[in-house]
């Protein structure tokens, strides 16, 4: 039998149960036995059975796609993130289109306004957050359309404006990142932040900030130099610093790829790490185990993080009405030997 000509019937006489337990069951509904369920699933399996979307979504007014939009699908943080949404809404029969807004607010904007407008049944946005994109999903939030619209914010917190938010404490894992460097005596400690003041990466440099004040450290404004997140802009930052003679010992990175470029600049310099130079980035992706000298970060739980916001997406789909929902992650300082020599290290082999 053809895929083509495969029914949602077919999938029912296979399986000795109703049409509805099928439907229940393929849109992960909880009112169907363990035992019926494994027994639609494999009937589904059998026949290699798809669901037609464009029919389902006639039915019952959904699209059955969640729209995901990212600042950056260049930045090596977001493929595990985007990994994670997948594995949940893909389980629940739903697909996923994803839009970089590449840093630009009103192209943000107008992906919301596109997936609002019936092109999508939710929205997961990891994006700029700024004050003016916050007062827009204000009025987002505020709007009535006739239907709900959830939303689901990665990164940011937004529950103060009725969005549910999944993130990790920003600050205070800059503030820590920020101490370890100073525990093992940097005392000039470079800040490579954020190009623009988005909510989260702000917060990283409020946390660089008050790590400096616990330690009585003078804030110095010089150290504090923006990047793109690339690495080329981690490179070039430090090679600037280095050619107007500008002492630091140490060096805080609002990501991995801006810690990465650094590290390549202060080996090109011949200068030793962390011996001379200590350095610490931001978000544990895949190429802090691999760089050499391997790089001490914050493990972000990204995958994880992905998985919550879509399941956050999916309940609120089938429930609207309660106040925004609020999970703030776990966080951990992995060192490596960018900041300590003689620290074990490991091939972090799972996301590449």
């Amino acid at each position: 039998m053809g895929r083509n000509t495969i029914s949602i019937r077919d999938v029912a006489q296979r399986s000795g149960v109703s049409i509805a337990t099928v439907s229940n069951v393929l849109n992960n509904r909880c009112n169907v036995s363990d035992e019926l369920r494994a027994k639609v699933l494999q009937a589904v399996k059998d026949l290699d059975y798809v669901a037609n979307p464009i029919a389902r979504s006639m039915r019952n007014s959904k699209t059955f796609i969640i729209g995901v939009i990212v600042v950056d699908l260049n930045c090596i943080f977001f493929a595990p993130m985007l990994k994670g949404i997948q594995n949940v809404t893909s389980k629940a029969g739903y697909s996923i289109i994803t839009y970089d807004s590449n840093y630009n607010g009103e192209l943000e904007k107008q992906y919301v306004r596109m997936m609002k407008n019936n092109l999508a049944d939710g929205l997961i946005i990891a994006g700029l957050s700024d004050a003016e994109n916050k007062s827009f999903y204000e009025r987002i939030m505020r709007e009535d359309t006739g239907r709900p619209f959830p939303i689901v914010s990665l990164e940011n917190n937004l529950c103060d404006i009725g969005i549910d938010s999944v993130y990790i404490d920003n600050e205070d894992a800059a503030l820590t990142a920020t101490s370890h460097l100073i525990e093992l005596g940097c005392r000039r400690i470079l800040h490579i932040k954020a190009p623009r003041a988005t909510s989260s990466h702000n917060l990283r440099c409020m946390g660089y900030r008050k790590a400096l004040n616990q330690a009585g450290i003078p804030y110095d404004p010089s150290l504090e130099v923006n990047g793109d997140f690339s690495a080329a802009s981690g490179y070039n930052v430090v090679q600037a610093m280095l050619r107007t003679g500008v002492s630091f010992d140490g060096i805080f990175a609002a990501n991995d790829q801006m810690a990465v470029g650094a590290i390549r600049a202060l080996c090109n310099a011949k200068i030793p790490i962390p011996e001379k130079v200590k350095i610490v980035g931001f978000d544990n992706t895949f190429i802090s185990s691999i760089v050499n000298p391997s790089l001490t970060t914050i493990n972000v739980p990204i995958y994880k993080m992905g998985m919550a916001a879509a399941t956050q997406l999916l309940e609120r789909l089938e429930r609207t009405g309660n106040n925004a929902v609020s999970i703030r992650m776990d966080y951990e300082l992995i060192i490596r030997r960018s900041t300590m020599a003689s620290a074990q290290t490991n091939w972090d082999m799972v996301y590449w």
